[in-house]
């Protein structure tokens, strides 16, 4: 399987090869530093940031975009660790869509959870 990013790699629209948001803690460690641990939220916490994202009305040139409703189930795939290693939605959204909310979640710990853990999302841009 092939595909980067949270662009959909299927008729699931799962992410096989999830580009991982680089951020402070991934500079630190390849500067020589010691990286700081994921975050760990519940599981509760990503569903919300999940669906805030997806009740964000995207701007494009700075002009807002049209009101979109969308509706999702969401599945997260976990290391051992409990770490969001790649998010799937069904049915698949718009892939620019799907990879800007999946980076809020990817990376993170979910709290006792591990293998694949799932929940649906309904979201209108007002």
């Amino acid at each position: 399987p092939g595909g980067h990013g949270a662009s959909p790699s299927g008729a699931g629209g799962r992410a096989s090869e999830p580009a991982m948001a680089s951020g402070d803690a991934e500079a630190r460690e390849a500067a020589g530093g010691t990286p700081e641990p994921p975050a760990t939220i519940e599981l509760e916490q990503a569903r919300a940031q999940m669906q805030a994202c997806l009740s964000t009305r995207p701007t494009i040139d700075g002009e807002t975009t049209r009101k979109l409703t969308i509706s999702s189930h969401v599945t997260l795939h976990l290391e051992a660790d409990g770490r969001v290693s790649a998010v799937q939605y069904a049915p698949a959204l718009n892939p620019d869509l799907q990879q800007r909310c999946a980076a809020v979640v990817l990376g993170k710990r979910i709290a006792g959870a591990t293998g694949t853990v799932g929940f649906s999302v309904r979201g209108s841009s007002d």
